[in-house]
C-alpha cells in the first residue's frame, strides 16, 4: 500500500490496524462520535504510533 492511500470506514480501519499498524500515517476520527468501536480504534491507533 502506498503512503497516499486513504482508508475509511470503521471495519476497514479496524482491519488495517490489525494487519499493518506500523503503516498508519494519520488517523482521523469524528469528534462528536463516542462509541466502543471508535474508542477501540483510537486506543489501537495511539498504541501503534511508536
Amino acid at each position: 500500500m502506498s503512503q497516499t492511500d486513504t482508508i475509511f470506514g470503521i471495519h476497514a480501519v479496524e482491519s488495517f490496524l490489525k494487519r499493518s499498524p506500523q503503516n498508519i500515517i494519520q488517523l482521523f476520527l469524528l469528534k462528536n462520535r463516542q462509541d466502543t468501536a471508535l474508542t477501540a480504534i483510537e486506543k489501537k491507533g495511539r498504541s501503534s504510533r511508536y
